[in-house]
């Protein structure tokens, strides 16, 4: 069945999810592994709904559209358009299939992740279990032929790419290698040289002179093999930066949105799957170029110079090969848990690490470290069944070559004794066996490898395959990019922007409750605004959604007349800046703290601080400005650290400052006065805070009510 190329089938009880969604992925030519879908982004362990899936194969590219059908309906529906993603119920049970072709006869093709094979079922027996609920997904692009499929795999596969890339170089290091193996084969030469010419005369000098002739070769060999190192070393290196780079720059890329459903130590976890990566192109690639290359060459002098004893070598190559194809499917999806799983590990315990404050003063230092034990085990776990896999096929590697090299040389000895072939032949047979074999060996311990960086290049392939927020032209002209923002070495009197929303409605990924629903606010340019609400009522999404980092599901927001979307993502910061309650501190001076790479005059620098009463925070450091902080901000108080975002903040110059809780951590006065030191910069203000504000000047306060379902806004007079 030609849909059995893209079928799933599900590892757990709740992995129907991940299943159906890596499925249609496939069917769009994005391939993502199991293991990511289930534990990275979270679709396992129930963490499936038919909304969240929709935000997946968005994430990656897919749009589609969920509906309630009947079974007519949905035969439509894919036939005219993609896969869907099925809703069915059975015994009260919810489970997500992919109905990969709907026939002309009525029937369906279903690709049903508790089964291995996709399977036809008629309109009737889906109905019995069909619940309505369908995410239908736009008409694949690729084609769906196996040509097709491979023409597409190849274009956008990490490996290829890169091997492109550096052809010259890898191609470079593949003739020395060649070379190097040459020149080291060549002793197994000399040994039958020396045997059938020399043994049997008195020729010394001759012997002396081939022998040194062969010592110069291996000398040769080995300055050959210093200068392929070097380049294997440099070339290395590069591509690891530039994987590293790609990827990190990606990262930055993607929306706010996509954090939300991400764990931080598995994102950061995939720069070690870089160096795997970068493994299989240097070492693993140019090494098997050459053991293909010597299993060839020395395969034909062997076959060519015993036919008999190179059969017996070729039937230990074919039960290693039969050996290797048998545990590939096994090697290959452990080797995926096993990273994601070092990946969970990780995750959790820079949580963990993170919040040890909270875990010590609530004496919970026995259940953390249950929890990091018990992720622990499970990537042991994993980690033991790949072992026990590789073990397998090493044992039957040195069994099988084992028993040929001794029955090999057995054989080989017996031709010598009855005059078929010479001693000399023999012994170099039996040496260039070692060569062979081991060939075959590198060969077919390759599997693992190949697994393990299979497996990593599908991780990093996940995230550069993530979709960017795509920016929309403005009919106003070209926005102004960061570069176009006039030089001001004064930091008030400035003009605001306004900031006006309009049917604002928004829900977090894998959930159906709206958190916003139909909000509209307009702040006139450089006004200032308290936005009040009870917990949970919205008020730092709404912020977010103001700020560009959340994507509403319906509305627009406008930052001086243009649409936000409009702007360029770089321009953004200038135009308005969104400052949370913890501020984000780099192991760096205070100086780079403040000022994150961009050029700014000690004067300016000086002005920022002491507009937020900062300056006080420098003078308290030893070294002032040249202080080297940490990341968690030790030696400084949270009040102090808020004072030196909001001296950062004031130095980016945003038309409109949104303050997410950003004074939680300051005293009441300096609050005040930090409030009205901000008035003098004419910018557009936007206040979130749980604290007193009555001793504020506010031109307004907008409340945000929540209701069962909703939030929306109301103002009041200042």
């Amino acid at each position: 069945m030609k849909w059995q190329a893209y079928h799933t089938h599900q590892e757990g009880d709740t992995d129907c999810g991940p299943a159906c969604v890596r499925t249609v992925l496939r069917r769009h030519g994005i391939h993502v592994d199991s293991a990511i879908l289930r534990e990275s982004v979270g679709l396992g362990e129930g963490g499936a709904s038919l909304f969240r899936l929709q935000q997946v194969l968005d994430d990656y590219g897919v749009t589609s559209q969920a509906f309630r059908l009947t079974v007519d309906e949905l035969h439509q529906a894919v036939t005219l358009a993609g896969p869907a993603i099925a809703l069915t119920t059975d015994a009260g049970l919810s489970h997500f299939i992919v109905v990969q072709e709907a026939l002309p006869n009525g029937d369906f093709v279903i690709s049903d992740p508790w089964f291995y094979r996709p399977r036809t079922v008629t309109a009737d027996e889906l109905s019995q279990t069909f619940s309505g609920e369908t995410l239908v997904s736009e008409t694949p692009s690729t084609d769906v032929s196996r040509w097709g499929r491979f023409r597409h795999s190849w274009k956008q596969s990490v490996f290829v790419n890169e091997m492109r890339e550096n052809r010259r170089t890898i191609t470079g290091v593949i003739a020395l290698t060649l070379l190097v193996a040459a020149l080291s084969i060549s002793s197994s030469i000399y040994l039958q040289v020396s045997v059938d010419r020399f043994l049997q005369s008195d020729s010394i000098s001759a012997l002396t002179l081939t022998s040194l002739s062969f010592v110069g070769m291996v000398l040769a060999a080995g300055a050959l093999q210093y200068i392929r190192g070097l380049i294997i070393v440099r070339f290395g290196q590069r591509v690891q930066k530039n994987l590293s780079e790609r990827y990190v720059e990606k990262l930055l890329r993607l929306p706010v949105r996509f954090y939300s459903g991400r764990r931080t130590g598995d994102l950061a976890s995939r720069l070690d799957d870089i160096q795997g990566i970068q493994t299989l192109l240097t070492s693993t690639t140019i090494g098997v170029s050459v053991d293909i290359a010597v299993v060839l060459i020395v395969g034909g002098y062997l076959a060519w110079a015993s036919l008999p004893l190179f059969g017996i070598l070729m039937s230990s190559a074919f039960i290693t090969v039969v050996a290797s194809w048998t545990l590939y499917r096994g090697i290959r999806e452990t080797s995926e848990e096993a990273l994601q799983r070092d990946a969970t590990l990780k995750s959790e315990l820079i949580n963990i690490l993170d919040h040890h404050e909270v875990v010590f003063s609530h004496g919970k230092r026995a259940f953390a470290a249950r929890r990091i034990s018990e992720t622990l085990s499970r990537r042991i776990e994993s980690e033991t069944r790949l072992g026990r896999l590789d073990n397998l096929s090493a044992t039957i590697r040195l069994v099988t070559h084992g028993c040929f090299a001794v029955t090999v040389t057995w054989i080989g000895l017996l031709q010598a004794q009855s005059g078929r072939i010479s001693l000399g032949q023999v012994l170099s047979f039996i040496s260039l066996s070692g060569y062979f074999l081991t060939s075959l060996v590198n060969i077919s311990t390759l599997q693992t490898t190949l697994q393990r960086s299979s497996a990593a290049i599908g991780r990093y392939r996940d995230i550069m395959t993530q979709r960017e927020p795509g920016i929309v032209p403005s009919s106003a002209g070209t926005p102004a990019r960061p570069g176009d923002v006039p030089a001001q070495t004064d930091l008030s009197h400035r003009a605001g922007s306004s900031l006006s929303a309009r049917g604002l409605t928004f829900s977090y990924p894998g959930t159906a409750r709206r958190v916003i629903e139909d909000v509209s606010v307009s702040v006139p340019a450089g006004r200032s605004v308290h936005l009040a609400g009870d917990n949970a009522s919205g008020k730092s999404t709404l912020l977010k959604l103001l700020a560009g980092l959340h994507t509403a599901d319906a509305g627009t927001v406008f930052v001086g007349g243009v649409p936000l979307e409009r702007l360029d993502p770089e321009t953004v910061p200038h135009k308005v800046l969104y400052l949370p309650e913890i501020p984000m501190i780099l192991n760096t001076t205070v100086r780079e703290n403040l000022t994150l790479g961009a050029h700014h005059s000690q004067d300016e620098v000086d002005q920022a601080c002491a507009l937020v009463h900062a300056t006080s925070v420098v003078d308290s450091l030893d070294k002032g400005y040249d202080e080297v902080l940490r990341e968690d901000g030790t030696r400084l108080s949270r009040g102090q650290l808020q004072k030196l975002a909001l001296a950062r903040a004031v130095l980016i110059r945003p038309d409109v400052f949104l303050f997410d809780e950003s004074f939680s951590g300051i005293d009441q006065d300096s609050f005040v006065r930090i409030w009205d030191s901000l008035a003098t910069t004419g910018a557009t203000r936007v206040l979130v805070a749980h604290r007193e504000v009555d001793d504020l000047r506010c031109d307004l306060t907008v409340r945000l009510d929540s209701a069962p379902d909703r939030a929306s806004l109301t103002k009041e007079p200042a």
